[in-house]
């Protein structure tokens, strides 16, 4: 123990955290799909909309997701780009956003979550 106010190591305790936070971290994950996904021969997919009842949008299925990014610091935050397709095959497809660092942030909190509720 060093400086004002150290405590001892705790494994249980630190496991203990680690637990309370995935728990959280499980609940606080975007919800996911909760109707049945069709992928046809050609790998389109049907995708509900996240907030239209009735409404469906096709996409091809790709294997991974290429990203970049670049600074937008007039603007205040960075560009993400993501290409369908890992490194080695990048396909046409992209979606772009801007984010704030805040943002960005709530993002890879997201990501997290939803990796911890799997």
């Amino acid at each position: 123990m060093t400086g004002a106010g150290a405590q001892p190591f705790d494994p249980a305790k630190l496991a203990g955290l680690a637990a309370f936070a995935a728990e959280v971290n499980a609940k606080s994950a975007p919800p996911a799909i909760d109707r049945p996904l069709v992928i046809d021969e050609h790998g389109i997919i049907a995708l509900p909309h996240p907030q239209q009842e009735d409404v469906f949008r096709a996409s091809l299925l790709h294997d991974g997701i290429s990203t970049q990014w670049a600074p937008m610091e007039l603007q205040g935050g960075l560009l993400l780009a993501f290409w369908g397709g890992h490194a080695d095959q990048i396909g046409t497809d992209l979606v772009t956003a801007f984010l704030t660092r805040d943002a960005l942030r709530r993002y890879i909190a997201d990501l997290q979550a939803i990796e911890a509720a799997l």
